[in-house]
């Protein structure tokens, strides 16, 4: 019981040293974020002073009604950079998918041109846990029913596990727990 217990708090005390640094970097990212339209126009005040030229009441004006025009976007730097590398990600994925070689088709279960009534559930999948071929699992009690004729949409963020559990549906990647049939 004792030496359990004692895990249990070293592992805890990892996860709030791990926790602390990223809280700590989020304080700093806000901050940046925050004070960069200041700094931008106290940066740019200094170097034309020291091009030589004075700020008087009208320049001094007109540049900072600009730079509250361009807080705006120059706030918006960080999501459009993380929306731009997520978009890699997933072209990369893609890419590799529409590259990869083809794979042997499976033996068909039914008759290829076997009518399915509508209402019929045609992919079923219940409690099922997903884990890559390392064992980190990515989806865990997933549950879905789709209907034929029905449109189903797989959405989500970047590395939700979208793709394997495409992967799990065609048979390409066999779940821990839990089953899926087609």
């Amino acid at each position: 019981e004792k030496p359990m217990g004692q895990r249990v708090r070293d592992v805890r005390n990892k996860e709030l040293a791990i926790l602390w640094k990223y809280l700590s970097l989020e304080v700093l990212s806000w901050l940046g974020w925050m004070s960069l339209p200041t700094i931008v126009a106290a940066a740019t005040f200094a170097a034309y002073t020291l091009l030589g030229n004075t700020i008087d009441a009208p320049t001094a004006f007109t540049g900072l009604s600009l730079f509250n025009i361009l807080t705006f976007p120059m706030q918006a730097i960080p999501y459009v950079i993380m929306g731009l590398v997520e978009t890699r990600t997933s072209l990369g994925r893609i890419q590799k998918f529409l590259l990869g070689d083809e794979i042997t088709p499976l033996p068909a279960l039914s008759p290829v041109h076997a009518a399915v009534p509508p209402g019929t559930a045609t992919v079923e999948c219940a409690n099922m846990k997903l884990a890559w071929p390392n064992g980190t699992v990515f989806l865990d009690n997933i549950s879905l029913t789709c209907q034929a004729g029905q449109l189903t949409m797989i959405v989500g963020p970047v590395g939700a596990g979208k793709s394997g559990l495409l992967l799990a549906l065609i048979g390409d990647l066999t779940p821990a727990s839990g089953t899926c049939s087609v």
